[in-house]
Order: structure tokens, then C-alpha cells, then sequence
């Protein structure tokens, strides 16, 4: 006699197909739950910036350590563009420092030509003034701690996806190395570079970089510029020659504007940007903090 036979009729198997399928879609609910949370957001394009927007110059000087380090990841933290400056050093290194302003900002003996990355890298960037307001009266800086001094190639490979940068570029010599940073980082589509030497700009342009016209608005004029390929131009908010600016196909960005309200006007009267050295003054950031 079988075995089934001794305990009676044969027990029904149990399916289990029920719930092997819940875990499947179990185990798929929290792989879609970890992709999305180690998902990497979309780099930011200069295609992808909404109007009005803002450049915060020297990466927000009145307010952070020029050019610094700290400066730029506040000013991608808050939504500003770093519209950093550049210098070349003694080595070719192309670091984020006013050619100018530079050597005494970063306590450096000698110009910034004749500074080697190492000296570069060593210095610290002095605190950022504190601005004042209209009664005279002294206004919390965002930071009164000294900066990080940084290269453009570091800049770039730290932050470079998380914002468009509007480098400053004097000459043709710095030019060449900032090319070559920004095309071996693969972001020509996150740059944007200012210059008032349009040889400089239509070399960028040559390069599918965006190019924007920090000059004497005065000295050119929008056909010239669009001429050139130079899509973008800085003018002041107190131009006579500011509405034949906004007439025309380029993109403007104000400079000089002092306040959120008169730069809420400029951008109703088709303004695209602003440049400010303390760019919460014109547009206070979203970003809430502790």
C-alpha cells in the first residue's frame, strides 16, 4: 500500500506563486525607491537657466571670501552663477583670483604671474567686507571667515555640474587653458565667459561656449555683437542705451541694479540677468536654512 493510500487521499500542494509575485514587486518598489535617491540631478546648462537670473561676481564678494571656494558652493547651494575671475599663474595654472585685487585679497608678496600654484594654494582669501546699509549702519555678512583660494580646473571637477559658471576672461592667454579645463570636463553647454575683448569671445564661440560682452555697452553695438556670435551682453541699469539693448536679440544682464524691486523692473522690461557682487540684495534666495 502506498503511502498515500495509509494517510488517506494525497494532501493539495500549497502555490506559493502569490506571494513570490508580492515580493517581486516588493523588491521592485525598493529598488525604484534607492535608484531614485542615489539618482544623480541633471547638471545644470546654460540652455536650462530661467529668467531673471543672477551672477553672483567674484562668486559674491560683498559677502564671501572672493573667488573662494566657500563662495562658489554657496552661490550653487542658493541658485546663484559664479561670475568668478580669473588669472593665470606663474606655472600656466588658471586660478579663480581678481588679476588686480587678487595678490592683496590672497596676502601674496608677489602679482599673481609670478605666483606658482603651490604659493597659490597655500594662501588664504581674506573675509568679505561688510556691506553697509542705507542708515550706515554695518549688515551680518554671510560669512566673516577667511576662503579657500581654488583653481578653475578644480572648480570645474567639484562643481561644475551643479551650476553654470560665467568666468571672467581678460586675454587670449588665460583663454587657452580655461578652454582646455572646460573641454576636458566635458561642460562647454555649463559655461559661460565674459570678456570685454571680443577676439576672446569669438573664440569661444568658435568653441560652442556660450560668450557674453562684459565691456562698455557704449562701445559696441547688438548687431556688432550677434555679428560675432555673442548672444549675451552686461549693461548698466542706468543706461540711456538700455532699452536699445532690450529691443535687440541679445540677451542682457544688468548691472548696477541695487535693490530686488528695481530688479524685478528690469526683468518685467526684458531683462534676462543681473550681475551683483551680492546677489542676495537682488533676488533673496528660496532656500530656506537653519
Amino acid at each position: 500500500m502506498s503511502d498515500a493510500d495509509q494517510n488517506g487521499a494525497e494532501r493539495p500542494r500549497r502555490f506559493y506563486a502569490p506571494l513570490i509575485a508580492g515580493a517581486i514587486v516588493l523588491l521592485s518598489v525598493i529598488a525604484l525607491v534607492i535608484a531614485n535617491a542615489v539618482r544623480q540631478p541633471e547638471a545644470l546648462t546654460v540652455d536650462a537657466l530661467q529668467s531673471p537670473a543672477v551672477g553672483a561676481l567674484g562668486a559674491g564678494e560683498d559677502i564671501y571670501p572672493a573667488n573662494s571656494a566657500e563662495a562658489i558652493e554657496e552661490n550653487a547651494k542658493f541658485g546663484y552663477l559664479p561670475a568668478v575671475a580669473t588669472a593665470l599663474l606663474s606655472d600656466g595654472t588658471v586660478a579663480l583670483a581678481n588679476p588686480e585685487a587678487g595678490p592683496e585679497d590672497l596676502g601674496l608678496e608677489k602679482p599673481l604671474e609670478q605666483t606658482d600654484a603651490a604659493t597659490f594654494a597655500a594662501a588664504r582669501i581674506a573675509p568679505a567686507p561688510l556691506s553697509e546699509d542705507s542708515e550706515g549702519e554695518a549688515e551680518d555678512a554671510e560669512t566673516t571667515r577667511d576662503g579657500t583660494p581654488i583653481t578653475w580646473e578644480q572648480a570645474l571637477m567639484e562643481y561644475g555640474d551643479a551650476t553654470v559658471f560665467m568666468p571672467e576672461v581678460a586675454s587670449g592667454e588665460v583663454l587657452g587653458p580655461v578652454l582646455e579645463a572646460i573641454e576636458a570636463g566635458g561642460r562647454p553647454e555649463g559655461v559661460i565667459i565674459r570678456s570685454s575683448d571680443l577676439e576672446v569671445l569669438r573664440i569661444a564661440v568658435d568653441r560652442d561656449i556660450t560668450a557674453l560682452y562684459s565691456g562698455d555697452a557704449t562701445a559696441v553695438t547688438p548687431d556688432a555683437l550677434l555679428d560675432a556670435g555673442v548672444g549675451m551682453a552686461a549693461v548698466p541699469a542706468d543706461s540711456d542705451e538700455l532699452d536699445t539693448w532690450l529691443g535687440s536679440e541679445v540677451e542682457v544682464w544688468a548691472t548696477g541694479a541695487e535693490s530686488a524691486g528695481a530688479f524685478a523692473d528690469l526683468a518685467e522690461r526684458g531683462v534676462f540677468g543681473a550681475l551683483s557682487a551680492n546677489p542676495f540684495a537682488i533676488q533673496p534666495s528660496n532656500v530656506k536654512t537653519d
